[in-house]
């Protein structure tokens, strides 16, 4: 279900709904009119407040998730650096 039809549907006010997921009233009217990228966690807290009925998946864009993954296994491949060991200073 698209976020728009879930707040018409249970007449939720654009204000009441913004607050509730800890967004303004500004960042929602973005969402909604697709004015702007929605972070994750803003996506998580939507399907959370609505109970699943409007999922991340359908929140965010095509796509989103795929390149979440490249950059996740990206960050797998990139060596570690090493550090050298401490060496101990005490001149007995």
């Amino acid at each position: 279900m698209k976020l728009d039809e879930y707040l018409f549907r249970n007449k939720k006010q654009y204000n009441d709904f913004a607050d509730e997921i800890g967004i303004s009233y500004r960042t929602l009217w973005s969402i909604l009119n697709k004015n702007s990228d929605m972070k994750l966690s803003v996506a998580v807290r939507i399907e959370r407040a609505t109970k699943g009925a409007v999922t991340c998946i359908e929140l965010l864009p095509e796509g989103f998730l795929h390149d979440l993954e490249d950059k996740n296994e990206h960050s797998k491949q990139t060596p570690e650096k090493k550090t050298k060991p401490k060496t101990s200073n005490n001149n007995q």
